[in-house]
């Protein structure tokens, strides 16, 4: 059996100081009974960004976009964590690594 996006998971996030919901993009649970929580993310987005060596305009609202984008996407990983690990679940992410010589 499997589901996207049916579950909701609060989160805090630190940039704006407020609580937000979550809704990871699968829930799949095999016929041995074991549950996944899966993400599915681009490796880039869960890397933590630099600080440009050139400060420009359109550098500066880069780097604050991926750095507020990493920084959500952080909290959100270990808000599902826990939501999976409380009830039994496991939790995985996934990123293009994950498809490399699958073909």
């Amino acid at each position: 059996m499997w589901s996207s996006e049916s579950i909701s998971i609060k989160y805090f996030n630190p940039l704006d100081e407020k609580y937000h919901t979550y809704f990871p993009d699968y829930l799949v649970k095999l016929r041995n009974g074991t549950t996944f929580l899966v993400e599915i993310k681009p490796k880039a987005q869960l890397i933590k960004p630099t600080e440009p060596k050139r400060l420009t305009p359109k550098s500066i609202k880069s780097y604050k976009w991926a750095y507020n984008t990493w920084v959500t996407n952080m909290v959100k990983k270990e808000a599902a964590e826990v939501f999976a690990k409380s009830r039994g679940w496991k939790y995985m992410l996934v990123t293009e690594d994950f498809f490399k010589n699958k073909e």
